[in-house]
């Protein structure tokens, strides 16, 4: 299965309305999208989820200018997800990372796994 996640019409499409996910796997998808889309992103996925539902994520938080893949701030980035009903369980820097294109370990990748509050 597949859909944009930002796309309510694809995701509907798809099978997947409210609360219909017990889990969202993110894969650096975050680090991909336009920094202005996080917000939609992240309510998208709290929708998505059941009440407990599970978020885990692999997140890039990059400092460099540009992209994608764009940059986060690990901070703000839970203090973003809190903001959207979450709870943290685990938010913590990955070690072991793949290679980049250049052969060298990816810097600042975080491993996150959160909560839907139950409403």
């Amino acid at each position: 299965m597949q859909a944009d996640v930002l796309d309510a019409d694809q995701l509907a499409s798809a099978g997947l309305g409210s609360a219909s996910c017990d889990g969202v796997l993110e894969h650096t998808c975050y680090c991909a999208i336009d920094p202005e889309l996080r917000l939609a992103y992240r309510k998208s996925v709290a929708q998505l989820l059941r009440p407990q539902g599970w978020l885990l994520g692999l997140f890039w938080c990059h400092g460099r200018p540009g992209g994608p893949p764009y940059g986060s701030d690990p901070a703000q980035l839970m203090a973003d997800f809190h903001a959207a009903g979450f709870s943290q369980e685990l938010w913590v820097q990955a070690a072991n990372s793949a290679t980049g294109a250049d052969g060298q370990p990816r810097d600042s990748e975080w491993i996150g796994l959160w909560r839907r509050a139950a409403h």
